[in-house]
């Protein structure tokens, strides 16, 4: 029988020690097959306390956690069992093989070794890494061994992923590929948790989006839900050439971004109107380049935590 849901957390509490310092407070949280669910929000916001819970590795102070319908508050063994984890941290292995590290995790849950290995090397393949398969851990670039670890986390067709931060130290090409497999495996029925501070991409690759701040939810719905929350204007985006001035004073005249680019903000109804206005009025001959598109995830964050991401993850990290 199909389960309407793979994940559920209710009322999830969790207070460090003595400090008395709250990471989650009242979280709910519900996760469907085949989706992905972008937890997106500040450094410090409890989203990897939140996922650390889930998987068993921190026992809330209160509050429900269930997968698949298994109680893993009471039972935190059982949590890997239905769910794999791909953590920021992650341990060096230097003397295992690309291969080897693979088809390790997929033994370890519960895989025949020779299942494990083809299913590891089908993996890399698709990676471009069949190359480096039988290279050290040691030798291989941070952005290859970034790329093991996380194929690692899909070894044993778990129902539920999480992943913190998949897709640092990746190159573009890579990264791209990853976005790509994470839709393939949501269709196949995977539940995947992203946990990502690159918004952009992620804003194409998730259905819906939870913004976490403080340690509770305080926005959950699809990102075009979220965007429609804040403003339902649409943005266009001009990048003057070089030497070209802003030629518009009406109202359309925009707000600078720094270095020759600027944003217009404008109702949908009008935004034809007024790009063609932009292009009469400065010529295409000063204009490098330009973008429409609907409000961005980034002015999201800004008004539902009152600072910008960038301030927010800066000052987190000083």
């Amino acid at each position: 029988m199909a389960v309407e849901y793979v994940c559920v957390v209710e009322g999830l509490c969790k207070t460090y020690g003595p400090t008395g310092v709250v990471a989650n407070r009242d979280l709910n949280l519900r996760v469907s097959p085949g989706e992905v669910l972008g937890l997106f929000g500040p450094n410090g916001a409890g989203k990897t306390t939140l996922v650390r819970q889930i998987m068993g590795l921190l026992r809330p102070t209160s509050g429900s956690i269930s997968i698949l319908g298994h109680d893993v508050v009471r039972n935190p063994g059982a949590a890997p069992v239905y769910a794999a984890y791909h953590a920021q941290r992650q341990v060096m292995l230097a003397s295992y093989r690309a291969t080897e590290v693979l088809a390790q995790a997929g033994v370890l849950r519960g895989m025949r070794t020779r299942d494990a290995i083809s299913q590891a090397c089908a993996l890399l393949e698709a990676f471009g890494l069949a190359g480096r398969s039988g290279s050290l851990m040691l030798r291989l670039s941070g952005g290859e061994r970034q790329m093991v670890f996380l194929l690692s986390t899909f070894m044993g067709d778990r129902s539920l992923v999480i992943l913190d931060e998949p897709t640092s130290n990746l190159d573009p090409v890579r990264r791209r590929l990853v976005w790509d497999f994470l839709r393939e495996r949501a269709h196949e029925g995977i539940a995947i948790i992203l946990v990502t501070h690159n918004v952009a991409e992620a804003d194409q690759a998730v259905h819906r989006a939870v913004v976490v701040d403080r340690g509770t939810v305080v926005a959950d719905g699809t990102p075009g839900d979220l965007k429609r929350m804040v403003s339902r204007k649409i943005e266009i985006r001009v990048s003057l050439k070089p030497g070209a001035q802003w030629l518009l004073a009406d109202t359309a005249r925009g707000e600078p971004l720094g270095g020759g680019r600027w944003i217009i903000r404008a109702d949908p109804e009008e935004s034809s109107q007024v790009l063609s206005h932009i292009i009469e009025t400065q010529g295409l001959d000063g204009i490098d380049d330009f973008a429409v598109s609907g409000v961005s995830m980034d002015a999201v964050y800004e008004a539902l935590t009152g600072e910008w991401w960038d301030e927010r993850h800066e000052r987190a990290i000083n």
